[in-house]
């Protein structure tokens, strides 16, 4: 049997769900398959960040995710049982999204909304398939796909997406070199129950001279997710229950805790790596298939969500014929330097903690805990951190797709900052599927508009931003003093600024820099 599809999505986790959901929200038609039966019942990756609230929020389905998780609004620092240090993070978040704080949410979880909300789209996964082999040649990929009977099917497509996790299939049949190492520790995740008492609404990091631990919040009377570093007297594959070391994980970390109704269990390894290239040809790699890092941060799920978030605005204007495929290059451009970067800096962050260094461990109990507690009081690095953490502060400002043509201006490559534009938060005027042109205190007439709709095949929304005093932050944190207009690509950021409104800078724009496709006369 012989499918056929514009794009082949292989792997049915959060990265290719969301790649699926936003291919159909843009009108392309795509397949998704995986060798899992279905929906993970693990619980897995569960932070949450607020860019990717804002995301969901974008989709629809944000309401249905905070029904489901909970919110931890501080970070508690808990250092040999007994010294506190707390971080507000709502405080750190304040005006700067409307989710400020960290949210855990189970990864099975989220793939259940993504999964539920992409079948009330039109879409599904093709589940127990995995992928055998593919090919690739100008003209697009045949893969050939293999379910649990034996059964073998060819699939077509004009693109291929590798979401297939860390061990990607996609990965090693390109045979890609997935540089990094691997923590020499050996470390511990449990969903269990804890009877303590430093509540249940915040994130509790336990530091020791033995190890770490940290416990997240999640929905159910007193019920964490416990990650640690494993007791290094025991052999972890003589270890199958979490009861068989409860005891001394409990005097490792030196806190007064009672573990109760585990309900799941593992021991693992964590690794840091990360591919040279996102593009090779028609292929593309999203998520852990491109890059794999600490769990420093709770940065690994949101990660691989925007890297197809960024990819899937772009393919479908080239799959839909409105742009040239010369887009696609900067996928790669914008998404590389975050993992790299990500896998840099959780990396540095996970040793501080993990390490049995003497000196690191110094650092570990007696420096960074009451030096982050004060730094992130003053309100710049607070502000900065929360932007670091929550994943708003990434920036293209270097991408090919980013100009600006004056540089007093909020640039280009900056995520649309969190404001109320004309008495409603800037999220809710750009949930077109489009690209919107924000005009302040300028009028453009009906035939410009016109003439910009009409010269290229994507739709264009405007939105006027009229200096007054309920616009009087937005004209802040876009830094205009008089008049601007930008540009807003599908995903929120700005693609291009300007203090003149020159249209026709705009077009040139559009036709030099997104490769859009230009309506003959």
């Amino acid at each position: 049997m012989t499918l056929q599809t514009k794009v082949l999505i292989c792997g049915a986790g959060p990265t290719g769900l969301m790649m699926a959901c936003q291919l159909k929200r843009f009108g392309v038609d795509c397949m998704v398959i995986d060798s899992k039966p279905g929906i993970v019942k693990e619980s897995r990756a569960l932070a949450v960040q607020a860019r990717t609230l804002q995301i969901y929020e974008q989709m629809g389905i944000a309401d249905k995710a905070l029904e489901q998780g909970t919110a931890a609004n501080k970070i508690k620092i808990i250092v040999n049982g007994h010294r506190v240090y707390e971080v507000p993070l709502q405080q750190l978040g304040l005006g700067q999204s409307a989710y400020a704080f960290l949210f855990v949410l189970e990864q099975n979880k989220n793939e259940k909304i993504l999964y539920d909300h992409l079948k009330e789209i039109g879409g599904d996964v093709l589940w127990e398939h995995s992928l055998e082999t593919f090919t690739q040649n100008n003209e697009g990929v045949i893969a050939i796909a293999d379910n649990n009977s034996g059964e073998q099917i060819q699939i077509k497509a004009d693109w291929l997406i590798g979401a297939d996790g860390a061990k990607s299939q996609v990965r090693h049949q390109l045979q890609l070199p997935f540089r990094g190492g691997t923590y020499e520790n050996i470390f511990i995740v449990a969903d269990t129950a804890a009877e303590w008492p430093w509540g249940h609404d915040c994130l509790s990091v336990c530091l020791t001279a033995k190890g770490f631990a940290g416990l997240f919040p999640m929905r159910g009377d007193n019920r964490f997710r416990l990650i640690g570093t494993f007791p290094k007297q025991f052999i972890p594959s003589e270890v199958t229950d979490f009861s068989q070391i409860q005891k001394v994980v409990q005097e490792q970390i030196k806190v007064d805790v009672n573990f109760t109704g585990t309900n799941w269990f593992s021991v693992y390894h964590v690794h840091h790596r990360s591919v040279n290239s996102f593009a090779h040809g028609k292929i593309f790699l999203a998520g852990d298939a491109a890059h794999v890092h600490s769990p420093a941060g709770g940065q690994g799920m949101n990660t691989g969500l925007q890297d197809t978030y960024n990819l899937a605005w772009k393919l479908a204007l080239v799959v839909n014929g409105q742009a040239d495929a010369a887009l696609l290059n900067s996928y790669n451009e914008e998404r590389l330097p975050v993992a790299k970067q990500l896998v840099k800096t959780t990396d540095r962050a996970f040793s501080v903690i993990t390490s049995d260094n003497w000196f690191l461990k110094i650092v570990r109990l007696h420096i960074v805990p009451p030096l982050l507690s004060r730094v992130l009081a003053i309100k710049k690095f607070g502000r900065f951190a929360f932007r670091a953490v929550s994943q708003i502060g990434i920036n293209y400002s270097k991408s090919i797709l980013s100009y600006s043509e004056h540089n007093n201006l909020l640039q280009a490559g900056s995520l649309v900052p969190f404001v109320k534009i004309n008495s409603k938060i800037i999220d809710e005027h750009l949930k077109f599927n489009g690209f919107t042109i924000l005009l302040f205190d300028t009028l453009l007439r009906d035939d410009q508009k016109q003439d910009i709709q009409n010269s290229f095949f994507v739709k264009f929304e405007f939105l006027d931003v009229i200096k007054n005093e309920i616009n009087e932050e937005a004209f802040k944190k876009f830094k205009v003093k008089t008049s601007a207009l930008f540009l807003i690509r599908p995903d929120n950021y700005i693609g291009f600024s300007s203090e003149t409104i020159a249209l026709a800078d705009l077009k040139k724009y559009l036709i030099e820099k997104i490769k859009l496709a230009v309506k003959p006369l």
